[in-house]
């Protein structure tokens, strides 16, 4: 007789971490306050670099970085919604938009427009750290290290905007 059920899977026990506890109580304790701190310093200095003419392309790979963290914490309810979602695509646009006129002319230089889309961009994202607790950030990192691979590959949605840093 044939059989109709699949077979079940093998079991494959999880890891057992002695300090479980510790471990589940430091992931729901919000960023701490130097770190957020520390974190929205870089990004701020890296877009005033960025606008300088300074390291252009390690600063843009920062500035992707940031936006593509910004776009998956957003798309996990911390500091979301359809303004947000406004604001990471106008800063994803300007960042597409200075890497295909470097393409073209070899300058990585800034109009008006994406210096603000690019500021709002920092501002969102400053607010997602400090309102966001670790597990949540590792989350975010994770599914935003998964999205962007899957993008380089070529998964990418149809008309997604895609910046890739260093995250990749």
């Amino acid at each position: 007789m044939t059989r109709n059920a699949k077979p079940r899977k093998a079991y494959r026990p999880g890891p057992v971490h002695a300090n479980a506890t510790h471990i589940a109580l430091t992931g729901v304790r919000k960023i701490a306050a130097h770190d957020v701190r520390n974190q929205i310093k870089l990004i701020n200095s890296t877009l005033q670099q960025f606008m300088a003419g300074i390291h252009c392309a390690a600063h843009w790979r920062s500035l992707a970085d940031a936006a593509n963290m910004a776009e998956t914490l957003a798309a996990m309810h911390i500091c979301g919604g359809q303004q947000a979602n406004e604001l990471i695509d106008a800063a994803q646009r300007a960042l597409a938009a200075v890497h295909s006129r470097q393409q073209i002319t070899a300058s990585w230089t800034l109009y008006a427009s994406e210096i603000e889309a690019l500021g709002w961009l920092t501002t969102l994202h400053a607010r997602q750290l400090a309102e966001c607790d670790y597990s949540e950030f590792e989350r975010a990192l994770q599914r935003t290290h998964n999205r962007v691979s899957a993008a380089r590959a070529g998964n990418a949605p149809r008309g997604a905007i895609v910046v890739i840093g260093d995250m990749a």
